[in-house]
């Protein structure tokens, strides 16, 4: 799969979409005209004719075009290594924006409504829906083999997978010395885990020391661009190679109850016992904010509780999932 951002070409005579192999950190760079800027044209489509939109979609599902490499210019002709340079140097645009844009053209007054209308007005909808397709997970088992030669720095199944917008992302789990007082950290959502990385000292915001543009970088591609990053990438804004992930609360609840220690059942560092502290972060971002996918309500279901406060990990499985 390819992250990719989108670039505006200084001269007027396209867009460019620059795409990034976070496995590897290759780049490759495709110049669009304006007649393969066109919203979804279907016989586009089928005869697989240039068009960005279409190819955001294909790079989303893990295709995409090749494009000119961007990092072997001297393999390249004259004229790709000047368009290369062009687009890496020219300001990003989203593709929230473009289609806005896409929705401004055709609403020309001329009273004309055909395909392209339709297609434009609901463009970003068909976008989401097709994007959050295959990242919106609920079903899947939670990834919790995540030590050793599993870990999201080394060869996690998962690493290179685009990360569900709407699980649990818990933190410190086997960082901690102290296995039954030391707090782990649990954020639902993906907005929940950018924003707490990039949220200033003021009203509403917690703390940070430091903002974090890797951590911002990630929110903008996903909430301007439904460029979902990657699991690894999310366990590497968060710092914990051993970070977990639980796609419901159900799922979450009973790893906590097989882990806790109370039961009888030992797992060594990462043991816990009832009244284990985690720190549950929620989202307080609103609008366009939200990283689409990321469908809780800031703390539906957790009245009472604010984002950042500590409760035990016994609170958290019953408020999550109530024992019959």
């Amino acid at each position: 799969m390819k992250n990719f951002d989108i670039t505006d070409l200084r001269d007027g005579s396209g867009l460019a979409l620059v795409m990034a192999d976070p496995a590897t950190g290759r780049r490759s760079v495709a110049v669009y005209r304006d007649d393969e800027l066109y919203p979804l044209r279907s016989e586009r489509y089928h005869r697989q004719l240039p068009n960005l939109f279409v190819d955001i979609l294909d790079i989303i599902d893990g295709y995409g075009p090749m494009g000119v490499d961007a990092d072997r210019p001297s393999s390249s002709a004259a004229s790709d290594r000047k368009e290369v340079s062009a687009a890496l140097s020219a300001p990003q645009v989203s593709l929230r924006t473009l289609v806005r844009r896409a929705q401004r053209a055709v609403q020309d007054g001329s009273g004309t409504i055909g395909h392209r209308y339709h297609d434009a007005l609901d463009l970003w909808e068909h976008m989401a829906a097709h994007a959050l397709a295959s990242v919106c997970t609920l079903s899947d088992p939670p990834i919790t083999d995540v030590r050793k030669s599993h870990n999201w720095r080394k060869q996690q199944p998962h690493a290179q997978q685009r990360a569900n917008p709407a699980a649990w992302f818990v933190a410190n789990v086997y960082s901690r010395s102290n296995a039954q007082k030391d707090a782990i950290t649990a954020y639902r959502g993906l907005t929940a885990v950018l924003e707490s990385l990039c949220a200033k000292s003021g009203e509403n915001a917690t703390p940070q020391p430091a903002d974090r543009p890797d951590a911002r970088a990630l929110w903008r591609a996903a909430t301007g661009n439904l460029d979902f990053p990657t699991y690894k990438q999310v366990a590497g804004v968060l710092g914990d190679s051993n970070m977990l992930v639980f796609h419901s609360d159900a799922s979450f609840a009973q790893w906590i109850r097989t882990h806790d220690s109370d039961t009888g059942v030992r797992t060594g560092k990462s043991e816990m016992g009832t009244s284990t502290p985690v720190n549950v972060i929620f989202r307080t971002a609103r609008g366009i904010r939200i990283v689409p996918g990321d469908t809780h309500p800031p703390v539906a279901g957790f009245e009472g509780l604010t984002s950042g406060q500590q409760i035990s990990v016994a609170n958290l499985a019953n408020r999550m999932s109530p024992r019959d």
